[in-house]
């Protein structure tokens, strides 16, 4: 086992925590195995009017994905399957925002002119 306690997944592990790890983990496996079988229960995107195999399908399914939302498309796996394919670019924005927010509040102090209340005279 020692090839184990060298990898990356053995220092990330140490680093969480068991129940944050196996939590994060749990959470990843769910998020697939729901996207894959709203996808094939849907018969995502061929159903839809288009088809993508290969590299660049996430581009092309969030492109097409409000096909799922249409007008006559009231199934809750639908709606699920919209939500789905959103949530990587909605996380992926937010942490930009929140890192956005953090720079800015971080140069928001550093530039004040006003010395702190706290400082010796």
């Amino acid at each position: 086992m020692s090839w184990f306690s060298d990898s990356n997944t053995a220092k990330t592990y140490r680093k969480l925590g068991p129940v944050k790890f196996f939590g994060i983990m749990f959470g990843i496996l769910a998020w697939v195995v729901i996207g894959t079988w709203l996808s094939i229960s849907l018969d995502w995107p061929d159903a839809y009017g288009f088809h993508c195999s290969g590299r660049g399908c996430m581009f092309e399914d969030l492109w097409y994905s409000p096909r799922l939302i249409e007008a006559g498309h009231h199934s809750l796996m639908e709606i699920g399957l919209f939500v789905w394919e959103w949530t990587l670019p909605a996380i992926f924005l937010g942490f930009l925002v929140w890192a956005l927010v953090r720079i800015l509040r971080k140069k928001r102090f550093k530039l004040t002119i006003f010395e702190p209340k706290d400082s010796p005279e």
